[in-house]
């Protein structure tokens, strides 16, 4: 039996899913907003005041994110070197998932195809060069796996894997779950010692993680935000478009889930037999956990970055089991290359975004901004992080939602508000413009980029999603 890709297949796999990021503009997009939050919160803590801060339960998320993003920026890394690291970090996970599912796959046609489903899979380009936890997510969870299979029972790397990635998000649960299932439910392969140890070594290295996680619960209800059927078409549409296809550009992409739907549910026809094969196992109980986690309104689909591999080798192992399965890759190859290259395509030069702050023209704003109101005269209320993020690096004094404030409202001569389509639905921040509006006189406004999807998108989440992306209007007292 072949045992996988090899070392060579690994390293030949992160530098394509490089070299595409790259050339399809991935490593110089714009800070959008999560970005800007992240980046935002770094700025003026040290290594032990971000560790007080998020253990303490100040953020939803755990601290080890912050201070990998911290030491980049001690270390003067340049954003587009970030982003090739998130990138590659995220594409060896993928590579461990697809070296798990090489010697599964019975003929060359399926390894083929299995290299197009996880080579191009749209979410790694869309989301995984994110200065953000999601694609650092990726490695852990899937080295632990790729360990733990390798061996046939979990091993000092799956345990200090799985430690690692509870100090990345909390969702790294999901994972550990589905293998605990898997071993001690479906296998019934339960060691006292072995196992035991196991248990122990990856609690203590997830100690930090989880006190962080005791603590921020609080937080937690408003990360469900949305109803079931908006929640689960919005997972769908960011997992299979990765964030470049929009509601109506998913038109590229609905063949392609169609027939990767009809290979997953063959996968789980096949679970049924005995004895079930391991990786399909847990690839299978990986998803359907996150689909239960969406059925509560969960609808960040960039958060299943780490668990897109695995829904592809849960597709992949669907279609080895397929009888007819020539007829069944060669469509679906063809049918994924055309979601994943429109998908990179319309990620830069759409008019109808999935994200809409990720085709923001930051510097088309920027020179209106610098044209009309400098810094030193000018305070700048902006309902977008990431163009206020921007604005204060350049030393203007800015207000902006999701972002720590930096100054207090001053009477200075000029306002500028910056609306991304939110700014009414912000009260604080709708409150204070028009307290110090008052005083002002318009003297520009300018409007920037499109959204042919913004009306389809209010009727169906019932909010105003305006056809413009982001407003600038500028104010001045004499």
């Amino acid at each position: 039996m072949q045992r996988g890709i090899g070392l060579i297949g690994l390293a030949g796999f992160v530098v394509a899913a490089a070299l595409i990021g790259w050339v399809c503009g991935r490593l110089d997009q714009r800070v959008f907003d999560d970005e800007a939050i992240s980046l935002a919160m770094i700025e003026g803590r040290g290594y032990s005041a971000l560790l007080g801060f998020y253990l303490g339960g100040g953020d939803v998320h755990p601290p080890l994110p912050f201070l990998w993003l911290r030491l980049l920026q001690d270390l003067q890394i340049p954003f587009w070197l970030q982003r090739a690291l998130s990138l590659a970090g995220a594409a060896a996970g993928f590579a461990l998932v697809l070296d798990m599912l090489w010697s599964r796959l019975p003929d060359r046609l399926c390894r083929a195809l299995a290299v197009v489903l996880f080579l191009g899979a749209p979410l790694l380009y869309g989301m995984g060069a994110s200065l953000r936890w999601y694609p650092l997510l990726v490695l852990p969870v899937a080295l632990a796996l790729w360990s733990a299979d390798r061996a046939g029972r979990p091993t000092l790397l799956t345990a200090i894997a799985f430690g690692v990635a509870a100090n990345i998000s909390f969702l790294a649960a999901i994972p550990a779950l589905a293998y605990g299932i898997w071993r001690y439910l479906i296998a019934r392969q339960f060691d006292p010692r072995l196992d035991g140890r196991f248990i122990a070594v990856t609690a203590v290295i997830a100690m930090p993680g989880l006190l962080a996680f005791a603590a921020s619960l609080p937080h937690l209800p408003a990360q469900a935000e949305s109803n079931i059927l908006v929640a689960l078409g919005i997972t769908v549409l960011g997992v299979a478009g990765g964030y470049g296809l929009g509601l109506t550009d998913s038109v590229f992409a609905a063949p392609f889930v169609f027939l990767a739907l009809a290979a997953f549910v063959i996968a789980l026809a096949t679970a049924w037999r005995r004895p079930v094969d391991g990786l399909l196992a847990i690839s299978l109980i990986i998803v359907l956990l996150c689909l239960t986690l969406t059925a509560t309104g969960f609808a960040k689909p960039r958060s299943f970055l780490f668990a897109v591999p695995f829904l592809l080798a849960a597709v992949m192992l669907g279609v080895s089991h397929y009888g007819g399965r020539r007829w069944f890759a060669v469509p679906m190859a063809a049918l994924s290359i055309v979601a994943t290259v429109a998908s990179l395509w319309l990620l830069n030069f759409g008019e109808r975004p999935f994200k809409r702050n990720l085709h923001i023209a930051d510097e088309e704003v920027l020179a209106v901004i610098r044209q009309h109101a400098p810094p030193g005269e000018t305070f700048v209320m902006s309902s977008e992080p990431s163009l206020g993020w921007r604005l204060r690096q350049e030393g203007h004094c800015v207000t902006a939602a999701s972002l720590p404030g930096t100054c207090e409202q001053t009477a200075l001569r000029n306002l500028v508000m910056i609306d991304d389509g939110t700014f009414v639905q912000r009260p604080g921040l709708m409150n204070a413009f028009l307290a110090m509006s008052s005083r002002h006189q318009q003297v520009h406004r300018q409007v920037f980029g499109s959204d042919e999807d913004g009306s389809l998108k209010t009727f169906l989440t019932t909010r105003l999603v305006p056809n413009w992306l982001v407003t600038v209007t500028i104010y001045r007292r004499d």
